[in-house]
């Protein structure tokens, strides 16, 4: 990653990053607990025929403006991501392959010297590898949102971005309905102190569905995050989050003795504490727990989790 500032009132920023990762056992079903990147709520799987873990390597792009004139100001950022799902035993995943694109400009104008009003859309394509899934019918889709809000910054105390809008989303398969509904983006950030920060995240996002019946989930995401400088050196943050998924369904489910099923709801609580050292200013180090539950209407989606992660490196 790196940047360069191309005036004094203008920045160039740009990224590139690859992970290989792998999912929990059992059916690859996605926890919707974090949709405040850019790429929003993960895509829900569920394939109740995979076993065992599966890996993935997933490749991230970005590339951003920034630029003022007081009072205007105005950016945008573009952000493709890539995921290969490798193969498990008799499983396919090539279906899942995928590439994620985003695009969100802002234009603001500033009205005093601590408060800016803007407007900001945001466009977000999936494309499949394999375009149709495994009843015929078309994966890609799209979401157009646009938010209009403001930005309110208190001398670095208290900082305040909100927005509130459309999201419509819709498929390439015209079999899926098109739905619009009402989104919204809001960050509050509180210095307590010079040494503690509360920041406060709210966010409602689309993604797609690969469920036969289900083509998209509606995500409610919340969360509050305490972070503390222990130390010049040692910072220590903990971050508890909820999230509420809709699951919105095409047409009306029926059991096997053809009565209606309920829609979906998925509550998802999670629970983080991080620890972050740094010996010097060439290296850091850290580590992290975080614990998950997710609760369902329909008990075979329910799981907990719990994640231990250690990690070093070096910077330049």
């Amino acid at each position: 990653a790196g940047g360069l500032d191309i005036l004094e009132e203008g920045r160039l920023n740009a990224a590139y990053s690859f992970l290989r990762g792998h999912e929990i056992g059992g059916a690859p079903t996605k926890v919707v607990t974090d949709a405040t990147g850019p790429f929003g709520a993960e895509v829900a799987e569920n394939f109740e025929d995979a076993t065992g873990s599966t890996i993935y390597n997933r490749e991230v792009y970005e590339l951003g403006l920034i630029g003022s004139n007081d009072p205007l100001i105005a950016r945008i950022e573009s952000i493709a991501r890539y995921t290969d799902y490798i193969d498990t035993g008799t499983t396919d995943n090539d279906g899942r392959d995928r590439w994620e694109w985003v695009t969100v400009p802002r234009l603001g104008y500033q009205f005093w010297e601590d408060t800016s009003l803007f407007v900001q859309p945001r466009y977000t394509t999936r494309i499949y590898d394999s375009k149709i899934d495994t009843v015929g019918n078309e994966k890609d889709s799209s979401d157009y949102e646009l938010l209009l809000g403001g930005t309110y910054d208190y001398s670095g105390v208290t900082y305040l971005d909100f927005g509130v809008g459309v999201i419509h989303s819709d498929f390439d398969e015209r079999d899926f309905r098109s739905i619009t509904g009402i989104g919204y983006n809001v960050t509050a950030l509180w210095n307590v102190t010079g040494l503690t920060t509360f920041t406060l995240r709210a966010l409602r996002s689309n993604a797609g569905s690969t469920d036969s019946q289900t083509k998209l989930v509606q995500t409610d995401n919340f969360s509050l995050t305490w972070d503390w400088e222990a130390l010049d050196n040692l910072l220590v943050g903990a971050t508890a989050g909820l999230s509420l998924a809709h699951f919105l369904p095409d047409k009306t489910e029926f059991d096997s003795v053809g009565v209606a099923i309920d829609n979906r709801f998925d509550t998802t609580q999670t629970y983080q504490f991080v620890v972050d050292y740094f010996p010097n200013e060439f290296a850091f180090a850290g580590l992290s727990y975080s614990h998950t539950v997710r609760r369902s209407n329909r008990e075979a989606n329910e799981l907990s989790k719990n994640v231990f992660k250690v990690r070093a490196g070096i910077q330049l």
